[in-house]
Formats: C-alpha cells, structure tokens, sequence
C-alpha cells in the first residue's frame, strides 16, 4: 500500500479514530533516535515561550481554537 493510499483511507476515517491515529503514529516517533541539539533547541524555545506568556507577551487561547487554526490553515 503506498502512502497515498493510506492517506487516502486514513481521511475516510472518523475525527476521532483520525486523532487515535495520529496519537499512535506520534507516539511510534519515540522509538526512533532522536538529535540531542534538536531536544536542546526545542527545550530553549519551549522555555522562551513560558518566559513570554509569563510575561505577558503572549497568551493563551483555548485548545478548541487552536484545533481550529491549525485545521483552517492545513486547507
């Protein structure tokens, strides 16, 4: 089956058995090795934006709105 056919079947799916999907394609990433300089760069800018939503630089919105941006810009 090539990957287009899986994607093709995997968007034939419920959002909910789509987002179990996901979840376990993401959670079969943690068995393959990972850069340490990624983890680091990641840690930093994970830290940068707790600083800044601390701060007030930022804030945050609800998930639901977010589910929604992330849909509305994948179209």
């Amino acid at each position: 089956m090539t990957k287009e056919e899986i994607k093709a079947a995997a968007l034939k799916l419920s959002a909910q058995d789509r987002e179990e999907l996901i979840e376990q394609l993401y959670q079969s990433l943690d068995d393959e090795p990972v850069d340490p300089s990624i983890e680091q760069a990641w840690a930093e800018v994970a830290e940068q934006r707790a600083q800044d939503y601390l701060a007030g630089k930022i804030k945050a919105i609800p998930l639901d709105e977010a589910r929604a941006m992330i849909r509305q810009s994948l179209r």
